[in-house]
């Protein structure tokens, strides 16, 4: 067993190690120059190996295509590229091993890999060959900067630790009902007003341009593109605090949890026009992401024809379209992708609470009669429909299932660490509201059969979600990725493997995570002695 994660498709072993050290030498053919910075800072940042030019083993990086015995990547690039670009091979001799990847991003791949084993094994590599390659080409985390705003240096963490987990798409979620993150030209209120604020009167923020334009760099020099979205027509209490004459009548007078734009109201199709422009002109991916989640105080046909009014205006960018699930019954088309969140468990529980006897003077009760909690229901009940709708539009699916994929919700296990149970109290949305399971019952499910109606081939790809409703700061937010996060990265390239081997090589990731100052919550299921 290789001490990497995600686990490779192949690895045919020979017999004897190579050892790196400081006389080791990296050789980069042309092409690929971001692949061997990747490798060095990555030996000396994990593993404390400062490679050098000695007279050492040599690292070689090459670009040249070949074929192997794999099965085929299924999904698309966020990116717009072909899916089988990541394709890479690793052979490790006594004395040297050589990275043949068949683009630049396929040798970084194969660069992550030996930053890992390397890391992992003290600076020996095992003698043998990996032949690697996704399973899916679009493995992601959705990132919510709008709950709680996150610096750009924690952004850079995030981006790092999603390129070691070889995940190559940040969907950033940069607006919602608690604040907006991003500067659009001629909406300066956007962030003058709403850029200052966030859940629960923390501290607000947002990126400028500059800083903007610098991430979505940074990202790409580690091939992770960048999918930012504007949630919307739900999710927009930040616009109409910023711009309230963009509200129709009597939504301002309702619980911001309602609020949403009206596609009849005067402005806000040049308001989609730019932010949709600054979002598409802001990325290199394929893509941006219109939201259309919980939208739930409108009615079917004004939500209906909000989707049909921002999906041309959104095309008219030259990019393509990613939406949540409730997009669909506004009408989606071939090549828009739909993200699937809502868990089946929630489904059935919505439904049952229309019929179910409860104590009126309940906190559920009253929450289900109250306006926000009626609507909730609604929208919920009918959700298992969503993907049969997406895929009759002729739209691709991710999977984002809150069961196994929402990264905040709270662990139902305890702390193997005593000293994390303050911690482990305080963070979090509580387990039970999307059935989150254990870190084991996050990684026991399997993309090809977690969804009846949604065959493999319609499936674009898997993205994790952190929401920061109850995340406040930097150590928070790693406390509910890490380790879970290691296994959605597994979900997406790996094919379907057993708990237990999974567990045996995450047991080990703590050496690069403490490496790298990120806290983890240290799950009695992984380590359990």
């Amino acid at each position: 067993m290789l001490n990497v994660i995600p686990a490779p498709q192949q690895f045919m072993a020979g017999e004897g190690t190579l050892t790196l050290d400081a006389t080791t030498q990296i050789v980069a053919e042309l092409g690929t120059e971001s692949a061997a910075r990747w490798l060095r800072d990555g030996l000396a940042r994990y593993a404390d190996i400062e490679v050098g030019a000695g007279l050492g083993p040599v690292i070689h990086l090459e670009i040249k295509p070949f074929e192997a015995s794999l099965p085929d990547t299924i999904g698309t690039r966020a990116d717009g590229d072909l899916a089988e670009r990541e394709l890479h091979s690793i052979e490790i001799t006594h004395k040297n091993a050589t990275i043949t990847g068949v683009s630049a991003e396929a040798v970084f791949r194969g660069a992550t890999t030996l930053v890992q084993l390397a890391s992992l094994n003290g600076g020996v590599l095992p003698v043998g060959t990996i032949i690697d390659a996704p399973r899916l080409a679009w493995r992601g985390l959705s990132f919510d900067v709008v709950r709680c705003f996150h610096p750009a240096s924690t952004v850079r963490d995030v981006i790092d630790l999603l390129a070691l987990y070889k995940m190559n798409v940040l969907h950033w979620h940069l607006s919602d009902t608690e604040g907006w993150r991003f500067e659009v030209p001629g909406w300066p209120k956007l962030t003058e007003v709403s850029g200052k604020t966030a859940r629960n009167d923390r501290e607000g923020g947002y990126y400028t341009t500059t800083e903007f334009a610098e991430l979505v760099q940074y990202a790409a020099d580690r091939f992770v593109t960048v999918i930012p979205e504007f949630d919307s027509p739900g999710h927009t209490a930040s616009v109409l605090r910023a711009y309230p004459e963009l509200a129709a009548a009597g939504i301002l007078e309702t619980d911001p949890a309602m609020h949403y734009l009206h596609p009849d109201q005067p402005g806000v199709p040049e308001l989609l026009q730019a932010i949709y422009s600054t979002l598409a002109e802001s990325t290199n991916g394929a893509r941006i992401h219109i939201g259309g989640d919980e939208a739930i105080a409108m009615t079917h046909e004004d939500f209906q024809q909000y989707i049909q009014m921002a999906l041309p205006i959104a095309r008219n960018t030259g990019k393509g379209i990613v939406a949540w699930q409730e997009a669909a019954r506004g009408g989606l088309q071939e090549g828009d992708i739909m993200q699937l969140w809502i868990p089946d468990h929630l489904i059935e529980r919505v439904r049952a609470s229309k019929n179910a006897e409860i104590d009126p003077d309940s906190q559920e009760a009253q929450w289900l009669n109250s306006p926000v909690g009626k609507a909730f229901v609604e929208l919920f009940s009918v959700a298992d429909q969503d993907v049969i709708l997406a895929l009759e539009q002729g739209a691709s699916v991710i999977i984002s299932l809150g069961t196994w994929l929402y990264l905040d919700t709270t662990y139902p296990e305890p702390s193997a660490d005593p000293a994390q149970e303050e911690m482990h109290a305080k963070v979090g949305m509580k387990s039970n509201n999307y059935g989150q399971g254990t870190v084991a019952d996050s990684y026991n499910w399997d993309p090809a059969t977690i969804a009846p109606s949604l065959p493999l081939e319609r499936v674009a790809g898997v993205e994790a979600a952190i929401w920061c409703e109850f995340i406040e700061n930097r150590d928070e937010l790693f406390f509910q990725l890490l380790p879970r996060l290691a296994g959605s990265a597994e979900k997406g390239w790996s094919q379907n493997l057993p708990w237990e081997d999974h567990k045996a090589r995450l047991a080990q990731q703590p050496m690069l995570w403490d490496a790298a100052d990120l806290p983890y919550f240290k799950s009695s299921v992984v380590w359990d002695s």
